[in-house]
C-alpha cells in the first residue's frame, strides 16, 4: 500500500515537472517568435556574428547516403539526402557506385 502511494506521488511530481517544462518551452517559443533576427544581425559586430554562427555548431559530417549534424548539448541529427532536399546518392547502398 505504501509503495502504491509513493508511486502515485512520484507520478504526480513527474506530471508537474512535465507541465513546468511545457510552460517554460512555450515561453521560449514566444520569445523566439518575437525576435527580430534581421535587426539583431544588423546590430552585431563581425566578431559577434562569428560567435553566433560557430558557437553552437560542432560540425557537419558528410556521408554518401546522409549528413550528420552535431550541435552542442543535443544528440546528433542524421538527415538523409532526400530529407535535406538533395537527390538520392547513386554512390550509396549495396550494389552502388564503384
Amino acid at each position: 500500500m505504501n509503495r502504491a502511494a509513493e508511486a502515485r506521488g512520484a507520478e504526480a511530481r513527474a506530471d508537474g515537472d512535465l507541465e513546468n517544462v511545457s510552460e517554460r518551452f512555450d515561453a521560449v517559443v514566444a520569445v523566439l517568435q518575437e525576435l527580430d533576427i534581421d535587426r539583431l544581425w544588423e546590430a552585431t559586430t563581425t566578431q559577434q556574428r562569428r560567435v553566433l554562427i560557430d558557437e553552437p555548431d560542432e560540425g557537419v559530417s558528410i556521408f554518401p547516403d546522409h549528413r550528420e549534424v552535431a550541435v552542442h548539448g543535443v544528440p546528433r541529427l542524421n538527415a538523409l539526402l532526400s530529407e535535406a532536399g538533395l537527390g538520392v546518392s547513386q554512390n550509396a547502398g549495396v550494389g552502388g557506385g564503384t
